[in-house]
């Protein structure tokens, strides 16, 4: 609750965001956070100016997975080291996961996709808006 409120934005989390978005690669926000926690996460992105988008508060993983799914998700970036390992090595879901590293995620790292900070995102979509990687700086 209060920790939800409280939290600080991954660095680079704002700029990046908004530099997917006007590419046209950001689908939206999904999160395993209980869903009766929406408004207070909402509020938390609108807050920090994360761009618009649709807000999903899954409450766990299978509900995160349905979600990927619904929406026909090709990539999802995650701190959950178990949640990106679920995604590389079950067949419920087709996402890919990319992992932002962080002590909590080091032991779930296996055959994991993984990035140091959220500015490299943008180099490993170069091919979808164009071959630019460095504009979200």
């Amino acid at each position: 609750p209060t920790v939800y409120a409280t939290a600080l934005p991954i660095d680079g989390a704002v700029v990046v965001t908004n530099f997917l978005q006007q590419k046209g690669v950001l689908g939206g926000y999904i999160s395993a956070r209980p869903i009766h926690f929406q408004k207070l996460t909402q509020g938390w992105l609108d807050m920090w100016n994360f761009p618009k988008a649709t807000l999903h508060c899954t409450g766990g993983a299978d509900a995160k997975v349905r979600i990927l799914n619904f929406i026909h998700a090709t990539h999802i970036v995650e701190d959950s080291g178990e949640f990106a390992q679920r995604l590389v090595t079950g067949a419920d879901c087709m996402a890919v996961p990319i992992l932002i590293e962080r002590s909590y995620n080091k032991n779930h790292r296996e055959g994991v996709k993984t990035i140091r900070t959220l500015f490299e995102l943008p180099a490993l979509f170069a091919d979808s808006f164009g071959g630019e990687k460095n504009d979200a700086k």
